[in-house]
């Protein structure tokens, strides 16, 4: 009953089956299944690109999307011009790291990745259209919660504005 009422809902509201969260397990070597949705984008032995959010994520670019999103966006950059774009460039090159798609539908999220987004035993996938994110599923839904709701969470003693 309530998985059709979905399905009718998802028809009415008119959601993209790809926009929601998928919650996957890393293993104790840094490997995590990309979820279904994701990795049926994706083929067998697909050079992905991995490296750090303006958020506490982790951010993954296929090679097409890598090169539109990121080398294309800075390929005006100069090294001697300091600039805030400069910066953001250097932190996003500086924690770029390649990885495949295995057999099994598998990557490799080095550990210092999984530190800097708060993975440890489950990774939050979204896919956001041009690029994916995985984050720690705590922090995402505390990302995603209302301002206020998140303060409240994060303080339960605050009393709303």
């Amino acid at each position: 009953m309530i998985a059709t009422a979905f399905k009718r809902w998802q028809k009415v509201a008119k959601i993209s089956k790809d926009r929601d969260i998928r919650i996957a397990t890393v293993d104790a070597k840094g490997r995590v299944l990309i979820p279904m949705r994701i990795r049926r984008h994706l083929t067998h032995g697909a050079t992905l690109y991995l490296t750090v959010g303006a958020d506490r994520c982790i951010v993954m670019f296929t090679r097409e999307q890598w090169e539109r999103e990121v080398l294309a966006r800075f390929q005006e950059l100069s090294p001697f011009d300091p600039s805030p774009a400069l910066k953001q460039y250097r932190r996003v090159m500086a924690h770029m790291v390649e990885t495949t798609l295995d057999a099994m539908g598998r990557i490799v999220i080095p550990g210092n990745l999984l530190r800097y987004a708060g993975i440890t035993r489950r990774a939050a996938f979204t896919f956001m259209g041009n690029w994916t994110e995985i984050w720690d599923p705590d922090t995402l839904d505390q990302e995603t919660l209302n301002p206020t709701l998140a303060q409240q969470a994060a303080d339960p003693e605050a009393k709303p504005a």
